[in-house]
């Protein structure tokens, strides 16, 4: 599916929207009615991360401390308002795009499939496109 008047770009077989809705400070309490609006009003792509304490990060990018704010954690609920617009005909799971991170905190070989494991039970998804910002 392509969004009107977006222009958008193949990447290993997805189609990128440049019309992205971002879930960095989108609060749990109500990120599931916020994504199924999205969807209605015809997002596609939507970006998160596993959900952490803010890290702030240091100028090598991989050192980070760790701050009392919370970014992103609010998978679940995302994924709750995808499952609602796929159920109710909104849109098909394929015709999403679902974009994730992990943090270079989170490079360690054991660290990455239980946390995309994770990652797909919060959004009640099969597969997800995985990004890493700061390689």
């Amino acid at each position: 599916m392509r969004v009107p008047n977006y222009p958008s770009v193949f990447v290993h077989h997805w189609l990128i929207y440049s019309n992205r809705f971002g879930l960095w400070k989108v609060a749990t309490e109500n990120a599931a009615d916020v994504v199924y609006q999205a969807i209605k009003t015809g997002y596609r792509l939507f970006d998160g991360a596993f959900g952490k304490p803010l890290l702030l990060l240091q100028p090598n990018f991989c050192s980070a401390t760790l701050s009392s704010e919370k970014d992103y954690g609010n998978e679940k609920e995302a994924g709750l308002g995808v499952k609602r617009a796929i159920e109710e005909g909104i849109v098909k799971r394929e015709d999403l795009v679902i974009v994730s991170k992990l943090w270079c905190t989170f490079h360690e070989k054991e660290r990455v499939e239980p946390i995309v494991r994770r990652q797909l039970e919060w959004w009640g998804i099969e597969y997800v496109l995985l990004l890493n910002p700061f390689l």
